[in-house]
């Protein structure tokens, strides 16, 4: 039977740290949030994707996980087109200059999220799923996130203006970074997560 495929964006940074070998892992919000229980709420797995939020009491809700283990992740990035639609650059690969000048040449760069099956470059097989709170990642995890390497990939200035004073580890650039891309306060929030782990594939 044919994989469940399905897209995911991801921007310059994860890009280019999954197509180093420095990002197997990513983090994606549940939505809709559980709702808050007195004394917590736990998560168990049944059936092939499917996950029940448990309160104290036993009440509960499902949830269908979007990327079971076994599917794979097609991941839409900012690209431009080019020779008529027939084939695209990649923002990831260029620099503030270049991605100007090119973007100007060739129609404008499109937004991750209009990027074609065809055009993308990146094909993952998620193996493992769990659930989670944002703040239970582990240093280990932080690192197959690819948190310090979008932190090192930084310019000073931009390690400058971004750098909350949580740390320089591995957890530390993720709390940086999950707070770059969503807005101040995201971490404390602390929402629940699917977490999945990935390899990349070629088809």
């Amino acid at each position: 039977m044919k994989p469940i495929e399905k897209p995911m964006l991801f921007s310059a940074a994860m890009v280019l740290a999954i197509l180093a070998g420095n990002k197997t892992q990513t983090r994606r919000i549940i939505k809709p949030q559980p709702a808050q229980r007195e004394g917590g709420i736990s998560f168990c797995h049944h059936g092939d994707a499917m996950w029940s939020a448990i309160g104290l009491e036993g009440d509960r809700e499902s949830y269908k996980c979007p990327h079971p283990v076994g599917s794979l992740i097609w991941a839409k990035e900012t690209f431009l087109y080019r020779a008529q639609k027939t084939a695209v650059l990649f923002r990831a690969e260029c620099d503030q200059e270049s991605a100007a000048g090119l973007g100007g040449m060739y129609g404008g760069w499109k937004p991750s999220i209009f990027m074609p099956r065809w055009a993308s470059r990146i094909t993952l097989e998620v193996t493992g799923v769990r659930v989670e709170r944002l703040q239970d990642i582990s240093e280990a995890d932080a690192k197959a996130e690819g948190a310090m390497f979008w932190w090192n990939s930084l310019s000073r200035r931009e390690q400058e203006e971004t750098y909350s004073g949580v740390g320089h580890g591995p957890r530390g650039c993720f709390h940086d970074l999950v707070e770059s891309v969503h807005g101040a306060g995201y971490w404390k929030r602390n929402p629940f997560v699917w977490a999945y782990a990935f390899r990349r594939v070629k088809l």
